[in-house]
C-alpha cells in the first residue's frame, strides 16, 4: 500500500511537471505572437501611440534618443500605422536626446514618400527637451492646466570652497589641461570660466534650441522674445503664442483624429520585440522584466482600444 502510494505520488508530481511546463511554453508562445511582427498586421489600420514619458535621457525606456527615433522609424515604416500621436508628459531632459528624435521625426515629416502625419498631445507637462521635440511634429495639442514651453538651457553646479575653508579640509586635484577641473565644485569659478560655459555652452546649445523651434513650428509662432526666455505657460496661452496648435483634451484628440484620418483604433508601440531563438540566450531577470513588460503593455493597449481614454 505504502508503495502504491509512493508510486502514485511521483506519478502526480510528472504529470504536474508537464502541465506547468506545457503552459509556461504556451505562455511564451502567446507572448512571442503578442510582441512578434504580426501583431500589427493582426490589429489592422491604427493610429501608433508614442509615450515620451518622465525626463529625457539616455537609457530611460519610454524616453531615450535612440529607441524613441527607432520606434518613430519602425511606426513610419508599417503599412498599418496611419498616423502617429506622441503623448508627451516630461519636464525636459538631455539636449543630445531630444534632437536625436526631433531630427529623425523632421526627416519623415518633410519626406515626399511620407505621408503619415505626426502630432502630439500634452498631459500634465511638455517642457525643455519635451517641447523641443513635440516643435517637430505636424500638429501639437494641449489641456488648459497642461505646461509648455520653457524654451532655454541651465547647468547647475554648486560651490563648496568657502565650506571645505572653514573646516580645515585641503582639496587635492590633478590634472592636464588647464580647464580640466572646470565643474569641480570646490574651487572657484574664473571670469573666464564662467564666460565660457555662457558663450560656448549655454548661449550655443540655447541658439539651436530657438533654431530648431522655429524651423519646427515655422509662421504660426508668434513673434515674441519672452517665447523663448524660458518661461512656461498654460495651454491657452500657448495657443495665443503659436507654441501649440489648439486646446483639447486626449479623447478630444482622438475624436479629432477619427474625423480627420477616418481610424479609431489606437495602439502603442515600442514594445520588445521577443523570439523564441533569444530564449535560451537570456537570464532570467531580462526574461521577467520583457514579460512583465509586454503584459503591461497589452492591458494598456486593451483598455485603450476598447474604452478610447488614455490609461495613464
Amino acid at each position: 500500500m505504502i508503495q502504491e502510494s509512493a508510486r502514485h505520488l511521483k506519478v502526480k508530481k510528472w504529470t504536474d511537471g508537464v502541465k506547468a511546463g506545457a503552459i509556461a511554453i504556451m505562455m511564451m508562445v502567446s507572448v512571442g505572437y503578442t510582441l512578434s511582427d504580426t501583431a500589427s498586421e493582426k490589429i489592422g489600420p491604427h493610429i501608433a501611440v508614442i509615450s515620451l514619458t518622465g525626463p529625457i535621457e539616455t537609457g530611460n525606456r519610454e524616453t531615450d534618443g535612440w529607441k524613441v527615433s527607432q520606434v518613430i522609424t519602425d511606426a513610419i515604416e508599417d503599412d498599418n500605422v496611419k498616423a502617429i500621436l506622441i503623448e508627451a508628459n516630461s519636464p525636459g531632459g538631455s539636449p543630445s536626446d531630444a534632437e536625436m528624435i526631433y531630427k529623425t521625426i523632421m526627416k519623415y515629416r518633410f519626406s515626399e514618400e511620407n505621408t503619415k502625419p505626426i502630432y502630439t498631445t500634452v498631459r500634465t507637462s511638455c517642457a525643455s527637451a519635451c517641447y523641443y521635440i513635440a516643435a517637430a511634429t505636424d500638429e501639437i495639442y494641449a489641456m488648459d492646466s497642461s505646461l509648455v514651453g520653457s524654451i532655454g538651457v541651465r547647468m547647475d553646479g554648486w560651490g563648496f570652497q568657502d565650506v571645505i575653508k572653514k573646516v580645515g579640509v585641503e582639496r587635492r586635484v590633478f590634472h592636464a589641461g588647464t580647464h580640466k577641473a572646470l565643474m569641480d565644485p570646490f574651487k572657484p569659478v574664473s571670469k573666464e570660466e564662467r564666460a565660457f560655459i555662457q558663450d560656448s555652452i549655454l548661449t550655443k546649445l540655447h541658439t539651436q534650441f530657438i533654431n530648431a523651434v522655429k524651423k519646427g513650428r515655422g509662421d504660426r509662432l508668434v513673434d515674441k522674445p519672452e517665447i523663448f526666455s524660458g518661461l512656461i505657460w498654460t495651454g491657452e496661452e500657448a495657443v495665443e503664442l503659436g507654441l501649440i496648435d489648439g486646446v483639447k483634451t486626449p479623447m478630444e484628440i482622438e475624436a479629432y483624429l477619427e474625423k480627420q484620418l477616418g481610424v479609431d483604433k489606437y495602439i502603442y508601440h515600442g514594445r520588445q520585440k521577443f523570439k523564441l531563438t533569444n530564449l535560451f540566450s537570456m537570464d532570467a531577470s531580462t526574461l521577467v522584466d520583457m514579460i512583465s513588460e509586454s503584459i503591461y503593455h497589452e492591458f494598456k493597449s486593451d483598455v485603450k482600444s476598447n474604452s478610447l481614454t488614455p490609461t495613464y
